[in-house]
């Protein structure tokens, strides 16, 4: 079966809630959610092949994702919890369960979930949990450079009444990429980032310095604070680092880090002066 059919019937949020679902956007974005975790995409499926190796893989098996520790990790679709454990090695402590199975082209699938690198664990197994409860806490435990949870989804097929790895040969332990299966983008590119900022930012005119138009540059719907733009700290701060604007349409924001010597989003309010 190709595995791209099992995308639709399985589609699901990134396991991250707090109140509400993460939305994909690193916290290094204005427009990213849940701020407080400082969450982004870390580590890829098939990435780091020399890492890998030492594990007979070919590359990462599954997505990581960046997050403070004490993260709440939820399960993204309803699961049958098989397995917790707690350990100091691999996964560290990690939580394992099941989906629903669902027929495809008459066949039953289902997906087998592990996530890795966990605090405490809220659940217990042999037991369902519904959509969105905590599994457990996010961490570093185990074979870890950092907090973060690994998230891995394993395909099974039923077949000859036995359910089979439906990648079982595969070069990643029947391990299938993940972000096919999410509902939210969490593969940014700079240029992607900026997009968003565009789409999503409106000029105001604030006052005037001398013959100067001071502007800010903000989220729509969003209210500024005035002693924002009139501190002169902060308008000598937008003028160093080089606010590119093209004051017509508006089509990129951004600003350049002489220090790191790249460009960055900043999570704060836009200023610059119009020459």
């Amino acid at each position: 079966m190709d595995i791209t059919k099992l995308h639709k019937p399985f589609k699901m949020n990134v396991p991250i809630k707090d109140g509400e679902w993460w939305n994909g956007i690193p916290a290094i974005h204005d427009f990213s959610n849940l701020k407080q975790w400082v969450i982004r995409r870390s580590q890829g499926f098939a990435e780091n092949p020399a890492i890998y190796a030492q594990f007979n893989m070919k590359g990462h098996n599954g997505l990581d994702i960046a997050y403070h520790r004490y993260t709440p990790v939820v399960a993204p679709l309803k699961l049958y919890v098989t397995w917790t454990e707690l350990g100091d090695r691999g996964y560290g402590n990690n939580v394992w369960g099941e989906t629903e199975a669902v027929i495809i082209d008459g066949i039953k699938v289902k997906l087998e979930m592990v996530f890795g690198h966990l605090d405490s664990i809220s659940v217990q197994p042999y037991k369902w949990v519904e959509i969105g409860i905590e599994l457990g806490k996010g961490d570093d435990t185990g074979f870890s450079s950092g907090h973060h949870l690994h998230f891995g989804i394993r395909p099974y097929i039923f077949t000859n009444g036995v359910w089979r790895q439906m990648l079982m040969n595969n070069g990643y332990a029947g391990y299938t990429e993940v972000e096919p299966f999410l509902i939210q983008q969490v593969r940014w590119t700079m240029g992607e980032l900026l997009d968003l900022t565009t789409n999503n930012m409106q000029l105001q005119l604030v006052q005037k310095i001398g013959d100067k138009d001071v502007y800010i540059i903000e989220p729509k719907g969003a209210e500024y604070n005035l002693w924002k733009i009139t501190n002169a700290s902060f308008l000598n701060s937008a003028q160093q680092l080089k606010w590119v604007v093209d004051w017509n349409k508006i089509q990129q924001v951004h600003s350049f880090d002489e220090l790191n010597g790249k460009y960055n989003i900043m999570n704060i309010e836009f200023a610059a002066i119009k020459e």
